[in-house]
Formats: C-alpha cells, structure tokens, sequence
C-alpha cells in the first residue's frame, strides 16, 4: 500500500511556531531566574511575582498551541475528505431503516429438513 503524504497548510505551521515562541521566551526566563536565585539577587517576593507571571504566559502560550493545532487538525482532516461521526451515524440509521424494509418484503423461511446421506453401495467380493 503506497504512503499517502499529508501537506501540512502553511497556517497550522506559523501557528504553532508563533504558540511555541512564548515558551521559549519562558524558558529563557526561567534560565534567568534561576541564575538569579542561586546568586540571590532576588526576593522571595519577587519570585512569586515572576512566577505568577510566568503561569500567565504558558497557559496563554498552552491556549493558543491548542487552538491552532485543533484547527490545524480540522484543516487537514477536511482535506482527507473522511467521513465524520455524524455521516456515519447518517449511515447507520438508513442501513437499519433498509435492513427493516428487507425483513418486511422476505420474512425468514424456515430451512429445510436435511436429507440423510445416501448410503453406499455394498462392495463387491471376488469369488
């Protein structure tokens, strides 16, 4: 079976570089953050200042990683052409609604009795 190559739009991409640009800000902050703190130059209440502000940052940065990849998903997925949930329940109602109409129109038969097997002839002796 020969792969299928998905061309990603170019709109999921620049999405999730611009979601994960801020966590890479953040991480830099962190770095600094820590440089500080193990040269203490700051503040116990600084710190949980900048640390408030840093959860601000990554769940703005979280948020916005998720929406582009969930539209980016959309994206991709409508380009497949496949079939959703609602199709196939669609699918299922009129293949029950159809399965219905065919037992009305050919009620079961019952089966008939099975024929014993004819037996063999006898085998012939030499004399």
């Amino acid at each position: 079976m020969a792969e299928r190559k998905i061309k990603i739009p170019s709109q999921v991409r620049e999405g999730v570089k611009t979601a994960l640009k801020p966590l890479g800000n953040l991480e830099d902050r962190v770095k600094e953050l820590v440089e500080k703190i193990q040269n203490q130059k700051i503040k116990p209440d600084d710190l949980a200042k900048v640390l408030k502000e840093l959860q601000g940052r990554l769940k703005k940065s979280r948020t916005e990683l998720e929406r582009s990849f969930n539209e980016g998903v959309a994206q991709v997925l409508g380009t497949l052409n496949l079939a959703t949930k609602a199709d196939l329940n669609a699918l299922e109602k009129k293949v029950e609604k159809l399965a219905k109409a065919m037992a009305k129109e050919h009620p079961k038969k019952k089966a008939p009795a099975k024929k014993k097997a004819a037996k063999k002839p006898a085998k012939k002796t030499k004399k």
